[in-house]
């Protein structure tokens, strides 16, 4: 424990300029180039004599970030030469020797995922979080990790939960929230939650000039009803990403013959066709596109099939 301690008063050190300990500048010097080395032999596929020089850089360091990045390469070069069961050893010497150190134990939790240990994962991910729960890519990763196995409200929490520690510090327009709110909002539009992922979209927007989904935030708002802002929305997002995307070309059709420009919308329906190569209008659609039905312009497009 004594070592763990002074390693992080070491690491702290580092945060500030001018105070990089002269003992481990040499550590670095001595260690960073056997890294290197294992990670030419490793993309080399000289995996065995990688690990070799790994356990050799691990004696001489006492870095906790570094021994981490050393233990992920470890793992990987066990799991290049098929040896699973040595590679699970090394994660759990790694999480009972470092049982504090959130980046090891993260290091371990995305291993046994990839592993398909999932309950050892999940319990892992959970103790990260605890011991740093303002960790964006921490939060992130969990979250991702519990959808993968249809546990989508939880990942919601997680996700919710990290947004909230990190609002203690952090204004809501801090850039380092971006992927927080961007992942938040498509949680909630998958969840057919649109008024929360209009709005979770529209203030992710706010942070960036470029935003690839204005797309959704179009869709959100043609399904409100609001057919004026769902047009300024989806055409802003084919303005500026949309030179091929079908979809955004429906939604906007759709919110074209909302709007009474019938004509216009039957040329973005012909563009839908062209890239599909059929056009395929369900009930739903009918909400919108009824009027075409109506006035038989739907029809006339050629391979069009209408299902209701």
């Amino acid at each position: 424990m004594a070592v763990e301690q002074a390693t992080a008063l070491i690491i702290r050190s580092l945060m500030i300029p001018g105070k990089i300990p002269t003992d481990l500048k040499e550590q670095r010097q001595k260690v960073l180039p056997l890294v290197r080395d294992a990670h030419k032999l490793f993309n080399d596929e000289k995996f065995t004599q990688a690990f070799n020089i790994l356990v050799q850089a691990e004696q001489k360091c006492n870095n906790l970030l570094l021994i981490g990045r050393i233990r992920k390469l470890q793992v990987y070069c066990l799991l290049k030469v098929g040896n699973i069961e040595a590679a699970h050893r090394l994660l759990q010497k790694s999480v009972e020797q470092f049982h504090g150190v959130s980046h090891i134990i993260f290091m371990a939790a995305s291993f046994y995922a990839q592993l398909g240990y999932v309950s050892v994962a999940k319990k892992l991910f959970v103790r990260v979080l605890k011991l740093a729960p303002q960790n964006i890519h921490y939060a992130l990763a969990f979250a991702q990790f519990l959808r993968e196995y249809q546990q989508s409200e939880k990942a919601f929490k997680v996700l919710t939960r990290a947004l909230r520690e990190n609002r203690k510090k952090k204004n809501a327009n801090d850039m380092a929230l971006y992927f927080l709110y961007l992942d938040l909002a498509h949680m909630s539009y998958n969840a057919g939650r649109l008024f929360r992922a209009r709005v979770l979209f529209e203030h992710t927007a706010s942070l960036r000039g470029h935003f690839p989904y204005y797309d959704l935030i179009g869709e959100c708002y043609l399904q409100k009803g609001d057919y004026t802002k769902a047009k300024e929305f989806l055409s802003l997002h084919i303005k500026n990403w949309g030179e091929n995307d079908p979809e955004a070309f429906f939604s906007y059709a759709k919110t074209l013959v909302c709007l009474g420009e019938t004509d216009e919308a039957v040329d973005w329906l012909i563009k839908c066709r062209d890239i599909w190569g059929e056009l395929v209008v369900t009930g739903p659609d009918m909400r919108y596109l009824y009027p075409l039905l109506q006035d038989g312009s739907l029809e006339a497009i050629p391979d069009t099939t209408i299902q209701i």
